[in-house]
């Protein structure tokens, strides 16, 4: 279900549990949202050269620096017995060509749809700065919308239902996604020693409203432009069908796009869930 305003939906997917409501807007006339890129990270367990990229995400992710500009989603797809790969084979299939990109060369990290870090000679601390160096370039954009969901899950039938809030900054047209990823996957890490858990590992992507799958975001305000101020719901529901996926290591990662043309788009603003229940509020700037 999408919706310009709380109770006037514009389209409907069935979803058997409850919607919940938007959570409570803390700052309802400010527009000023804190911004984090959207890191995407390409990798494989049978992937030898990985870890030079998996080693310093892990170690920016831990920077207090640097762990409140970005989200983190781990797209497992150089080797189909990966056991963090997306539970779906039709993501695992379609992520690698996300917006065009075609990752073929692994790792890659793509940073808002857009900017590849690649492993560079097997360097940590080169790849580590050409990952700082990407995520400071997309936080020093204002953020163009600010990103809210509430959801609840099912635990008998393992659904979760998330009303994603989008509220713009600036006039433009936007899209949303919602992707569950999941912690703690135990995997032996090709390459090295010490990896032996896998964190952020991207396991379903939502399907938008009439079933399909986009990957760079379903549209908002039937795909109308917004308004500063402005504030447009959809609403997600991903069935954990893959009875090897633990929901209590499981987040959303949820990310708004708009086109840049020639049918590109990229992130204008991330955010991850603490978990599968509990709301995320809109953040604002101090």
């Amino acid at each position: 279900i999408t919706e310009s305003t709380k109770n006037k939906p514009i389209s409907v997917q069935v979803i058997n549990d409850a919607i919940p409501d938007r959570a409570e807007d803390p700052n309802p006339t400010s527009t000023s949202f804190k911004r984090r890129a959207m890191v995407m990270q390409f990798t494989g367990t049978n992937c030898g050269f990985c870890p030079y990229i998996i080693e310093p995400l892990e170690t920016m992710a831990a920077d207090a620096a640097y762990k409140d500009k970005f989200s983190w989603a781990a797209i497992h797809t150089f080797n189909d017995d990966d056991p963090a790969k997306p539970s779906n084979s039709a993501d695992a299939t379609n992520l690698p060509d996300i917006n065009g990109l075609y990752i073929r060369n692994y790792p890659t990290v793509v940073v808002d749809l857009g900017t590849l870090v690649v492993n560079s000679n097997n360097n940590i601390a080169l790849n580590l700065a050409n990952l700082k160096k990407a995520v400071d370039n997309s936080v020093a954009n204002a953020a163009s919308a600010g990103i809210s969901a509430t959801m609840t899950f099912d635990e008998n039938n393992r659904v979760v239902t998330a009303r994603v809030s989008v509220k713009a900054k600036d006039a433009k047209v936007y899209r949303v996604s919602m992707w569950l990823i999941e912690d703690k996957i135990n995997g032996l890490q090709n390459g090295s020693s010490t990896i032996k858990s896998h964190d952020n590992a991207v396991r379903y992507v939502a399907r938008g409203a009439d079933g399909s799958a986009d990957y760079v975001g379903y549209p908002l305000n039937d795909g109308k432009t917004m308004n500063p101020g402005q504030v447009c719901d959809y609403v997600f529901s991903i069935k954990i069908s893959d009875q090897s996926i633990k929901p209590a290591n499981c987040q959303l990662a949820l990310f708004v796009t708009t086109s840049v043309g020639n049918n590109k788009y990229t992130v204008v603003n991330s955010a991850v869930t603490k978990d599968l229940k509990t709301a995320l509020p809109f953040e604002y700037n101090n």
